[in-house]
């Protein structure tokens, strides 16, 4: 049982202590320890922010071209020429001209004023 710091160098610190003083083998050990506390703690927050994006992602799914021809029974052209004409709203891009698609709920938006 360690009850005091002795007891804690003789448990922890090896004979010879690798070439160092056993002062520096200790602070090197506790400077491990603390990285090893520190690189635990970032692991944490990654996670809990890889929940959130997760979380956020699921809120706002995207739908593409193909998932859209089926829902709407149309081809790729007729649902440009729907956009250009107003009938159906625009695709979201980014800024990068990435292509996202159509929101789920834009699409339910746009299905809602069909059915009135």
């Amino acid at each position: 049982m360690i009850e005091t710091f002795d007891d804690f160098l003789s448990e922890t610190v090896p004979d010879g202590f690798g070439g160092m003083s056993e002062r520096r083998y200790v602070w090197s050990h506790l400077r491990i320890e603390q990285a090893r506390k520190v690189w635990l703690a970032a692991q944490r927050a990654a996670k809990a922010n890889r929940q959130q994006t997760e979380a956020t992602f699921d809120a706002t799914r995207f739908m593409g071209y193909e998932e859209m021809e089926k829902r709407l029974n149309k081809s790729r052209t007729t649902i440009w020429r729907m956009i250009k004409k107003g009938e159906f709203p625009k695709p979201k891009v980014t800024k990068g001209g990435l292509f996202l698609g159509w929101s789920e709920e834009s699409y339910n938006r746009w299905v809602e004023l069909q059915n009135n």
